[in-house]
């Protein structure tokens, strides 16, 4: 194996021996793997990699690849250092009112407090195209040793996504790493199975019907308001107390069909709940039976 020698260095080579692909590995390392140094033409320092093994003949294959690769990123006028996630955090927020125009403030400002407070302290300085699916594992590993909750952790990742798209859009990461997801725990409030629904739809048919016309009224009222809340999926606080006729309207789907469409105040914003082919009639009973 040919090539300059430091005395920094156990092995030090010059691929080219022109410094542009300098191969290296570090000394006193039990299993050393082979770094590169590469200069690429018109650019300013140097970019340094592992390339991850300690045989020579792969690491060779991996330096010249990755050379000739940013080389070509030069000639197409691409950034080929990507900068600190910390900076990409910050034009983000930067542009964070364009980005989510048509969302709320709180919106706006829960993505920007999340990305200030949990994400720029753990990823900070790393460049954010080394950001890695292990990286990303350990900070979710971190959140839980902090007693945060699945639902927690899981905002934080979809604000890290956010960031991370963003930072593909401007140039500075060819792919977005694998996120991973905490699974939700099983909500402690439990769904109707389908013959528990299909025992309570049956029994209304017969519990609406009473003489006394105000009872009937009452259950007549109450029987509709199951049936839209389980062809819908809107919550039954204020979602499904404050809705008007002016919120429903209906679309079609993909396959041509009508749908009812309604638009609720949630949570957080407004948004809009296709509902269940067949809901329309449930309406149509509210409407006439005014």
């Amino acid at each position: 194996m040919e090539g300059k020698s430091s005395k920094n260095y156990d092995d030090y080579v010059d691929l080219r021996n022109d410094g542009r692909i300098v191969m290296y590995r570090r000394p006193h390392l039990k299993n050393p793997k082979w770094n590169v140094r590469l200069k690429i033409p018109n650019t300013k320092g140097y970019v340094i990699r592992s390339t991850k093994t300690s045989d020579f003949n792969e690491g060779k294959r991996f330096s010249e690849d990755l050379y000739y690769e940013l080389e070509g990123k030069i000639r197409r006028g691409e950034v080929i250092t990507s900068p600190q996630f910390e900076k990409v955090v910050n034009e983000w927020i930067g542009e964070i009112d364009v980005l989510f125009r048509e969302q709320s403030e709180q919106y706006k400002n829960g993505n920007k407090q999340i990305s200030i407070s949990h994400l720029k302290p753990f990823f900070g300085k790393t460049p954010i195209d080394e950001i890695t699916e292990d990286l990303i594992t350990s900070f979710v590993s971190l959140q839980f040793k902090n007693n945060f909750s699945n639902v927690t952790v899981r905002h934080h990742l979809t604000v890290l996504k956010k960031i991370f798209d963003f930072g593909r859009r401007k140039g500075y990461l060819t792919t977005v790493p694998p996120i991973p997801k905490p699974k939700l725990k099983i909500n402690s409030r439990s769904d109707f199975t389908k013959d528990e629904w299909r025992k309570l739809y049956e029994f209304m048919r017969e519990w609406i019907k009473h003489p006394n016309s105000r009872i009937h009224r009452q259950r007549f009222y109450t029987q509709q308001y199951v049936l839209i809340l389980g062809n819908s999926g809107i919550r039954c606080g204020t979602e499904m107390r404050s809705l008007k006729w002016s919120d429903v309207s209906t679309a079609k789907d993909l396959m041509g069909d009508e749908r009812v469409v309604i638009t609720v105040k949630g949570k957080t914003d407004r948004r809009d709940v296709i509902c269940n082919v067949g809901i329309e009639r449930y309406f149509k009973r509210l409407y006439e039976f005014r």
